[in-house]
């Protein structure tokens, strides 16, 4: 049982290794999951900043575009005046720019001029405005990185005409020029317009750190033309708008720099990769509980099936026993008279023949043997015995052994043996004493004959211990003799089965192991021991009901 027991230990031993790396397994499944899961929406997060951040980019270009082309209604309005009168002067050109500024749009300064050519070089004739490329009087020289804007308004003449912005003193100016005439004389009209405030107003709403944008025209595509603040970290997303303004394509570069970007809200991220770590825990946990829970049932349908085998095994023995009753009962009844008659026969020989010593010797021998006959004839009695002659009766275990150990007394001291009792005063039993006294019997009977050899010199010890349990009580027998073999151990308990034929029946232990399991509801067995023998006897406190009800 003992090998059993640690074999099964060592499969559940296993069982719970193989149950720990199925959770382990099923863990990390779900945290890979879940990790997956917070970096896909992570992505989307990133993805849908990516596309809000281009739909900004081309919202912006497109503001920007339509500021720029408004701004040229300044310069139409001022080109119809000259086209009006025949002579404009100074005071009417300021004006006229003056009712400007008060009708339109007052957050970007621009400055006005009717530039002409004498000799070769540009003059603003007439000029208004605060700007620092144009000049502030008439008849004033125009400054010679405005001579290109000119240029060009005299070769598209009628057009528009929106040149490359200029830089002056780390801002950004943009001329518009018109030809046009005063009278007589023929001119260009130019509208300097601050390009650095009118870029500040479109992008004052990303302008947080997050947002820039460098400005290339194709006169000039190595000059950034923005000037905003650049951004603080490397940018993770760009984007390139191509706006036409006039009769040029503008290149607007966008930068986006997701690190500083307060729209990017990764707390979903970590929510989805948390709620799914837990929710795998969770699920790991319930699993390893089903897990451990099919192991207990499996264990109770082991310990079930074990003792149903057991039980079968005791019913099939009972049966045995029955029919053994059975058959014994007819056997000795139809021998005990034979025998008897052949023992009074043999007496009356002996007595006829008492001179012939080989004829003497020839019926002592037939004697023995038929008292060998009896002796199993007896022990067949005993095994057919019928139980309702037991008396059931409440009693003290240890009074009932002291008076079995003073009937015993004799006989052990004739086989220098000494039996020692260990037994609480305190036992009370309600069972069948004159059955205990039969198996206690026939233990110390196996002993006097098994045990020791004959003719031993030493005392022998035979020890009688009693432990109280909760609703038993634990008897223990045991010798200092020579042992029972250890591959006879499975055996002893069987009819018939002895080591010294001559000595014994074989069925001692045998009426034990049937008193105990059959009458008492109790277990015997033998206990592996490194000197002499060890029985153990475990016995209910109260005996089970027998089917007559006693």
């Amino acid at each position: 049982m003992e090998g059993r027991a640690d074999v099964f230990k060592a499969l559940m031993s296993r069982y719970d290794l193989w149950n720990l790396f199925l959770c382990a397994v099923l863990l990390l499944t779900g945290l890979a999951i879940s990790s997956l899961a917070a970096w896909q929406v992570s992505t989307n997060d990133q993805r849908l900043w990516q596309l809000q951040s281009v739909t900004n980019a081309e919202l912006l270009s497109a503001e920007l575009r339509f500021r720029i082309l408004a701004n040229r209604e300044p310069l139409i309005a001022i080109a119809s005046l000259y086209s009006g009168s025949d002579d404009v002067t100074q005071s009417e050109l300021v004006a006229a720019h003056e009712l400007i500024i008060e009708t339109t749009d007052k957050q970007i300064a621009h400055s006005v001029a009717f530039v002409t050519s004498q000799n070769g070089d540009y003059l603003a004739e007439q000029a208004h405005g605060q700007l620092a490329l144009l000049p502030t009087r008439a008849s004033s020289p125009l400054d010679m990185q405005l001579r290109a804007a000119v240029d060009a308004a005299r070769m598209t003449p009628g057009a528009v005409v929106i040149h490359a912005p200029i830089r002056k003193d780390g801002d950004s100016y943009l001329p518009m020029v018109l030809t046009a005439s005063n009278g007589d004389t023929g001119g260009v009209l130019m509208l300097l317009l601050d390009f650095s405030r009118l870029l500040s107003i479109v992008m004052s709403d990303v302008l947080n750190g997050h947002t820039t944008v460098n400005i290339y025209h194709p006169l000039t595509p190595g000059v950034n033309h923005a000037n905003l603040p650049p951004l603080s970290t490397e940018a993770e997303n760009r984007h390139t708008v191509r706006v036409p303004v006039g009769l040029d394509i503008w290149q607007l570069e966008w930068l986006f720099d997701a690190d500083q970007e307060p729209d990017i809200d990764i707390s979903q991220a970590y929510l989805v990769l948390f709620g799914g770590m837990l929710i795998s825990l969770l699920l790991s946990l319930v699993f390893y509980t089903l897990l451990q829970q099919r192991a207990v049932v499996n264990q109770q349908i082991s310990e079930r099936t074990e003792e149903l085998r057991q039980t079968q095994h005791q019913l099939l023995q009972k049966e045995k026993l029955a029919a053994l009753g059975q058959l014994v009962s007819g056997v000795t009844q139809g021998l005990d008279r034979p025998i008897n008659q052949i023992r009074e026969t043999v007496t009356e020989l002996e007595q006829r023949l008492a001179g012939d010593s080989k004829t003497g010797s020839a019926l002592t021998a037939l004697d023995q043997n038929v008292r060998r006959v009896m002796v199993i004839l007896n022990g067949f009695q005993r095994i057919a015995s019928d139980q309702s002659t037991e008396q059931r009766r409440s009693f003290n275990l240890l009074e009932a052994i002291e008076e079995l150990a003073e009937t015993l007394a004799p006989g052990l001291r004739t086989n220098k043996l000494k039996l020692q009792l260990d037994v609480p005063g305190n036992i009370l039993l309600d069972s069948y004493p004159g059955a205990l006294y039969q198996v206690l019997s026939a233990l110390i009977g196996n002993a006097l004959v098994h045990a020791y050899p004959p003719g031993h010199k030493t005392e022998g010890i035979l020890s009688l211990s009693a432990e109280l349990q909760r609703q038993s009580v634990s008897l223990r027998f045991t010798d200092d003799g020579v042992g029972i073999p250890a591959d006879m151990h499975n055996r002893i308990f069987e009819p018939f089965f002895t080591t010294q034929a001559a000595a014994g029946s074989g069925l001692g232990l045998h009426i034990a192991y049937t008193r105990v399991v059959d009458l008492l509801g109790g277990s015997i067995c033998l206990i592996p021991s490194e000197t002499g023998s060890c029985f153990e006897i475990i016995l209910p406190l109260s005996a089970p009901m027998r089917a007559d009800g006693h």
